[in-house]
């Protein structure tokens, strides 16, 4: 029967990377923590692909007697410094669970199998970066990941800390399966000896002891025909499978939930992270998914992964294709109910990419989990993260998608932590120009934002609900007629007794932007004045006071100090006449009149115009 034989690594004379080191790389994700081991698996395996479409499983099952006895056998080169529950996992009589992750059509982990061997420059080094080495040798493609400490989640998905890892890979003499297993613990002396908590079990050669390779050949086949991790691989085909021991999140007992099978819960949650996250590879660029995924929990497989399995994924489907039909054509008239934009905004700086924005009426009782959201993504095409934007006043459902160009990838990827959840704007210090990301993240929310000018006032705060939402988006889209709806009605300005019949100022139209400078938005707001006639003007004085524009429609006061929006001064016929926010009427006198005012990015605003007699 084969046998692996263990080696434990030694601490070196100069140190080197501990294994409790290694499992704290990711640090405290904000996603859930299978969404985490999911993008860390399918994006590894993109990375890996060697044709156009690649097949990707997931099985979460129990080990047969078998099974568990293979792995006993396996794995029983003595006692694991620094790691007892694998033994106990082993021997025990609670059910050992494995968690299968496997690919197909990808070129498996090629490369040399020990790390003191020097690869050729354009031979790829898959199997010792995801076996031993840690981090990423810069001078090689990183695909989707920047750093190569993202494999750690594999071994924190296990509750023993312990990987098989099983490969079918392209050689000289044909195609190689190799298989190898890797443990990660804490730090630990035995005999006064330090390790540092790495462990592997493969073949080692009596007169280099310390180094382990992968089994090879048919024997490494068929080890991992009976542990049952080559059903989608045949002999003749590349591909990589890995399969997690006693798979749990850190932190969580099985017992936590007596209600639901453990098992059934993880392959769920798999699947909900496949649809938040790789959605844009079930609509591929050609129409066809261009990662065929399966799911199955106990040998049961479950539903097929569509576009359509998702309502609201559906939805940002449509703005996907049409960002990558802009791209491929930036001279296509913009679609109907859709805001397509390059970006930056600003056309002197480079270009970072585009943006779709799609609204659409929701129908009742779906959930709405990522409304008001912008999908980020780069060249490999998994979302990065979803960016907050503000909502429709209308309650239209609102979709968007980024993708960033081909060429400006490697700037986006260096905004990301380790598990590539979210793009970090860049620190203000080094100048604007440096800063790509902030300045497209600021741009996206400027092309989200629903540009609507409220009369403020008299505009009721109350949400209608029902017909006058609907009857508002089904104007705008059957008719392509935007108007003020039944939500938001424009009225007069009425502050005071009397003030109106002697004086009345309201907004003339929206906002016309005027600069942007640190962040921050300079608007210039049109203003309409009548006066009734012979009435003296010096008796009047008006004034300015930028109001917030909620997502209900309604609006609220600006909290001082808050810098969120101030009037900057009254223009008239394009000359400013006062740098403040009250000026009297008398000298309000041209073809044009207008109050200009700096507003954070992050809100939109609207002008209230009081008026007060002096005497």
């Amino acid at each position: 029967m084969t046998r692996l034989t263990r080696v434990s690594e030694r601490v070196p004379p100069t140190g080197g990377a501990h294994g409790d080191a290694v499992r704290r790389a990711l640090g405290k994700p904000d996603l859930p923590f299978w969404h985490v081991v999911l993008r860390e698996a399918l994006q590894n395996s993109w990375d890996a692909r060697a044709q156009a479409s690649i097949g990707f499983s997931i099985d979460i099952r129990e080990t047969t007697d078998n099974q568990r006895g293979l792995l006993r056998t396996l794995l029983s080169d003595g006692e694991v410094p620094g790691l007892d529950s694998l033994r106990i996992a082993l021997d025990g009589t609670r059910p050992l669970n494995l968690l299968v992750i496997g690919d197909t059509g990808t070129r498996g982990l090629a490369g040399p199998v020990r790390s003191d061997v020097v690869a050729d420059p354009d031979e790829t080094t898959d199997f010792t970066s995801f076996v031993f080495n840690v981090g990423r040798d810069p001078s090689r493609a990183a695909g989707g990941g920047t750093y190569g400490f993202g494999k750690a989640v594999f071994y924190l998905a296990s509750r023993v800390n312990t990987v098989v890892i099983y490969s079918q890979t392209a050689t000289a003499g044909g195609v190689e399966p190799r298989l190898i297993v890797a443990a990660v613990s804490d730090r630990a002396v035995v005999g006064g000896v330090p390790y540092t908590g790495r462990h592997w079990w493969g073949i080692t050669d009596s007169e280099l002891p310390s180094v382990v390779m992968p089994l090879a050949g048919a024997k490494a086949r068929d080890v991992a025909e009976a542990l049952g991790l080559v059903d989608r691989l045949a002999p003749e085909d590349t591909g990589t499978t890995l399969a997690v021991l006693d798979p749990g999140e850190p932190g969580v007992l099985d017992g936590d939930d007596l209600l639901n099978d453990p098992l059934e819960l993880i392959a769920k949650e798999f699947e909900r992270a496949f649809l938040q996250w790789f959605w844009p590879h079930l609509v591929g660029r050609d129409g066809e998914p261009d990662i065929r995924c399966s799911v199955s929990c106990r040998g049961v497989g479950r539903a097929p992964l569509r576009i359509d399995s998702d309502p609201e994924i559906a939805i940002y489907a449509q703005a996907y294709r049409e960002a990558n039909a802009y791209l491929d054509d930036p001279t296509r008239p913009e679609p109907f109910l859709m805001t397509v934009r390059s970006l930056p905004l600003d056309p002197k700086w480079q270009r970072s990419g585009a943006v779709v924005i799609r609204r659409a009426v929701q129908p009742q009782g779906i959930e709405t989990k990522l409304d008001n959201k912008v999908a980020l993504m780069r060249s490999p095409r998994m979302v990065v993260s979803y960016l907050d934007v503000m909502a429709d006043p209308n309650g239209a459902y609102t979709a968007g998608v980024f993708i960033a160009r081909e060429e400006m990838d490697s700037t986006f990827a260096a905004q990301e932590p380790v598990t590539h959840e979210a793009w970090t704007p860049e620190p203000r210090t080094g100048g604007r120009y440096k800063r790509v990301v902030a300045r497209t993240l600021e741009d996206i929310r400027e092309v989200a934002k629903p540009h609507f000018t409220v009369a403020v006032e008299q505009v009721s705060t109350k949400k209608l609900a029902g017909i006058a939402h609907l009857s508002r988006q089904l104007g705008a889209a059957l008719a392509g007629i935007e108007g003020p709806g039944a939500e938001l009605q424009r009225t007069g300005t009425k502050l005071g007794s009397g003030a109106q019949a002697e004086i009345t100022a309201t907004l003339d139209d929206d906002a016309v932007f005027v600069d942007e400078q640190d962040g921050e938005v300079t608007v210039e707001f049109p203003i309409r004045l009548r006066f009734r006639r012979g009435i003296d003007r010096e008796l009047w004085e008006l004034g300015a006071e930028p109001r917030i524009v909620l997502d209900s429609g309604g609006t609220e006061d600006v909290e001082p100090g808050s810098g969120l929006a101030r009037v900057i001064g009254w223009w008239v016929d394009g000359v400013c006449l006062a740098e403040s926010s009250v000026v009297g009427a008398g000298d309000l006198d041209g073809h044009s009149i207008g109050v200009r005012v700096r507003h954070s990015r992050e809100v939109a605003v609207t002008l209230a115009l009081p008026k007060r007699r002096l005497r």
